[in-house]
């Protein structure tokens, strides 16, 4: 399928902003550009339906993720999960396009992202999960101030 030209930036266990996120969807949007220019006279009715459905989910999923929430897009594992599942399509399409066409696709296509559930997010709550108690300690401490409450208000 073509080397490697590009790379997405976001991969597993990094922290990635909206930003990030947002450079990796024009990662992608720029390959399928270059495939829906492409001549899909030669491939199968299905093929090119089943495109014409994938552009549609990622035009909702563009505008969606980078017009209307852009600011948090970065902050929302489900962004990242649902970007990689639509690299991951995207191959899958370059794949049977060539096969059904008999032609190359003339770009590179970049390999899918691993990364998931690593934003930035999710990395701050993991760090400050170690400083907020536990269930049991947090009952433990609610426990001990009603008594403190209870016992002061009845000494005052």
């Amino acid at each position: 399928m073509g080397g490697i030209a590009a790379q997405y930036r976001i991969g597993p266990s990094d922290l990635f902003s909206s930003s990030d996120l947002e450079a990796d969807a024009n990662t992608l949007k720029g390959q399928i550009e270059i495939l829906d220019g492409l001549d899909w006279t030669k491939v199968s009715q299905g093929l090119f339906d089943s495109w014409q459905g994938f552009l549609s989910d990622w035009k909702r999923f563009y505008n969606d993720t980078f017009t209307t929430a852009w600011f948090g897009a970065g902050w929302n594992d489900s962004n990242r999960d649902q970007l990689i599942q639509l690299e991951r399509r995207f191959i899958a399409f370059v794949a049977q396009w060539q096969q059904e066409s008999g032609e190359t696709f003339p770009g590179a296509v970049v390999d899918p992202s691993t990364g998931a559930k690593d934003t930035l997010g999710q990395h701050l709550s993991d760090q400050l999960g170690a400083l907020t108690p536990g269930a049991w300690t947090a009952t433990t401490i609610i426990v001990v101030i009603v008594v403190a409450l209870v016992i002061w208000k009845e000494v005052a």
